[in-house]
C-alpha cells in the first residue's frame, strides 16, 4: 500500500525547504515566499495529492476554524433554518460549520468533549440539552453555548417559552375557548416541557380555561404525527368540549389539520388549531396555522456569541451571560371563537 505524501516530499519536488512549504499551504506566505516559489509548492502539493495534517495545524494555531451545531433532530425543519443563519454568520468569521444529531445518539457529548478538547472543533452550540448532557459537558463549558437550557454554568440563549405560551393562552381565552387539548412533542427536552407547563398555568389564570382535556404525543415525524392525530380526533368525539388544540410544533399542527380535514372536522370551525416555530409549512396548510414565530436568527446570535467566547484570551475568567430572545404569536386562519361562541 502506497504510504502519503509527506511535507517532506512536497518540499523535494519542490526545491524548497519544508518551513516554505509550510508557510505556502498555511497561506502564511505574502512578503515571506516569492509567487513563482510558492505556486512550485502548490502545484507539487496538488501532483502528489498532499494534505496537510489538520490536526496538527490546529494544535499549532489553537483554534480549527470549525464549530459544531448540535441539534435534538435534523429533520425537524426549523433547525434547518437554525443552520442556515449559523453558518452565514460562521462564514462571516472565516469558521465552517458541522451539524450533530443528539437524538437517539447516547455517545455524542462524549464525542463532543473528545473533539473540542483535540481541537478538531473550537466549539459547539447545543441545543435544548437535558440537564444530563449538560453536565457531561461541563468540562468544555467555556467553549459552548446552549440555546434552551437551565443550567447558569454556561453561556445561554433563551426563547421566551413562557411568553409565548402567555401569549397562546390570552388568544385561546379572547376567543372564547375554555377546554382546550394538547398535541405534544414525545421528547424529554425542557423546552418543549416548559411550554407545556406554563401554557397550562397560564390558561388556568384566564377564567379557569383547562388545558389537556384530551391529549397525545409524538415523535416529529409526518407518519407518527398523522397516527398520532387520528387518536386525538378520536378522543375529541368523546370529550366533545374540547374546542381548541395546541400543538408543540408546526409539524404537528399541519398533521393535525390534514387529519381533520380527512374526517371531515372543520377547522376552525369545530377545532381550533396552534402550533409552534412559524415554518414554512405553516402557511401551505389550509387553513393556515396560527402559530408562536420561533425566529430562526437566534442561529445567528448563538453563533456570533460562540465566536466571541472560543476566540476570547479571557473567556475562562468571564462569567456566563444569559440572552433572552423574544417570540410573537402570528395569528391566521386555524383559531376561531368555538362553535358555541358564534
Amino acid at each position: 500500500m502506497e504510504r502519503p505524501a509527506t511535507s517532506i516530499d512536497v518540499a523535494r519536488m519542490a526545491g524548497v525547504s519544508q518551513s516554505t512549504v509550510s508557510l505556502v499551504l498555511r497561506r502564511k506566505d505574502e512578503g515571506r515566499v516569492t509567487p513563482e516559489t510558492a505556486a512550485r509548492v502548490r502545484a507539487a502539493a496538488r501532483t502528489l495529492d498532499y494534505e496537510p495534517n489538520a490536526v496538527a495545524l490546529n494544535l499549532k494555531r489553537g483554534r480549527a476554524d470549525v464549530v459544531a451545531l448540535v441539534v435534538p433532530t435534523v429533520t425537524q425543519p426549523y433547525f434547518a433554518s437554525v443552520l442556515v443563519e449559523a453558518e452565514k454568520e460562521a462564514r462571516g468569521a472565516g469558521c465552517d460549520v458541522i451539524l450533530f444529531d443528539s437524538g437517539g445518539d447516547d455517545g455524542w457529548t462524549s464525542r463532543l468533549a473528545r473533539m473540542v478538547r483535540s481541537r478538531q472543533l473550537d466549539g459547539a452550540i447545543v441545543w435544548a440539552p437535558t440537564d444530563t448532557e449538560a453536565a457531561a459537558l461541563a468540562s468544555i463549558r467555556d467553549r459552548l453555548v446552549l440555546v434552551e437550557a437551565g443550567s447558569d454554568q454556561f453561556n445561554r440563549i433563551d426563547l421566551q417559552i413562557e411568553h409565548g405560551a402567555e401569549l397562546v393562552a390570552e388568544h385561546l381565552a379572547g376567543l372564547g375557548h375554555r377546554r382546550v387539548g394538547y398535541f405534544a412533542v414525545h421528547s424529554p427536552r425542557e423546552t418543549y416541557l416548559r411550554r407545556r407547563q406554563a401554557l397550562g398555568d397560564y390558561l388556568v389564570k384566564h377564567n379557569g380555561v383547562i388545558v389537556e382535556a384530551c391529549s397525545t404525543e409524538a415523535a416529529l415525524d409526518l407518519d407518527a404525527a398523522e397516527l398520532a392525530a387520528g387518536t386525538l380526533v378520536d378522543a375529541f368525539a368523546v370529550d366533545g368540549s374540547v374546542t381548541a388544540v395546541v400543538c408543540d410544533d408546526d409539524l404537528l399542527a399541519a398533521a393535525l389539520v390534514t387529519v381533520c380535514a380527512e374526517r371531515d372536522v372543520a377547522v376552525p370551525g369545530r377545532l381550533s388549531v396552534v402550533g409552534y416555530g412559524d415554518l414554512t409549512i405553516s402557511r401551505l396548510v389550509r387553513p393556515q396555522l396560527t402559530t408562536v414565530n420561533l425566529p430562526a436568527a437566534v442561529g445567528s446570535l448563538a453563533m456570533r456569541r460562540l465566536i466571541d467566547a472560543v476566540r476570547s484570551r479571557s473567556r475562562r475568567t468571564r462569567k456566563p451571560d444569559l440572552i433572552s430572545v423574544p417570540v410573537t404569536l402570528v395569528e391566521r386562519a386555524s383559531s376561531a371563537a368555538p362553535p358555541e361562541v358564534n
